[in-house]
């Protein structure tokens, strides 16, 4: 005795996964057709990158710039700081040799007066560079750091929007749509 059964069905795959690219833009490249066996990690597909490659460019000299920036707001508060103290120190010790020639009746007190106002206005343009700090930098020199860093950041989103625009097999399998071509 032999029994027969006729069954009709349908297969279908373990997993299905719909893949589009996270930019719209020109296709460069499909590197899969129908029925491609893929693994994961393969290259599907490949948008063209030539206008965010230009931005990378333009980002990554945007990030030179504001290094040589930071190095010259760092020099240049140098500077200044250690100028405003000679300029104190000096302003100080003149004041002091005007105060004794000033007791000796060798002087008047109006150059007094001039001295002692050289002193005090040497004694702000110092006490203004020294209160300047964001925490232990200079403020200009903490806006040189924060473009600085802010080209850093600009810079690595670019390098992952690049890495995005090149399509990759998330697991194993075999290509069975493709609505893809490459832009003319």
């Amino acid at each position: 005795m032999k029994r027969k059964i006729s069954l009709s069905g349908q297969t279908v795959p373990v997993a299905q996964i719909d893949i589009s690219t996270k930019y719209a833009g020109k296709i460069a490249d499909v590197a899969v057709n129908l029925g491609d066996v893929v693994a994961p990690g393969q290259v599907l597909l490949i948008q063209d990158t030539a206008d965010t490659n230009l931005s990378l460019n333009q980002d990554k000299a945007a990030l030179e710039q504001a290094v040589a920036d930071s190095k010259a707001a760092e020099s240049q508060f140098g500077s200044d700081l250690q100028k405003a103290e000679v300029e104190y120190d000096t302003a100080k010790m003149n004041y002091n040799r005007y105060a004794v020639l000033k007791n000796e009746g060798a002087i008047s007190q109006q150059e007094l007066d001039t001295a002692y106002q050289a002193l005090i206005v040497a004694k702000s343009a110092l006490d203004n560079l020294e209160s300047q700090n964001v925490g232990d930098v200079p403020a200009s020199v903490a806006s040189k750091y924060a473009a600085q860093a802010k080209a850093g950041y600009t810079i690595d989103s670019l390098a992952q929007q690049l890495d995005d625009m090149t399509l990759r097999a998330p697991r194993a399998g075999v290509i069975t749509y493709r609505n893809a071509e490459v832009a003319p």
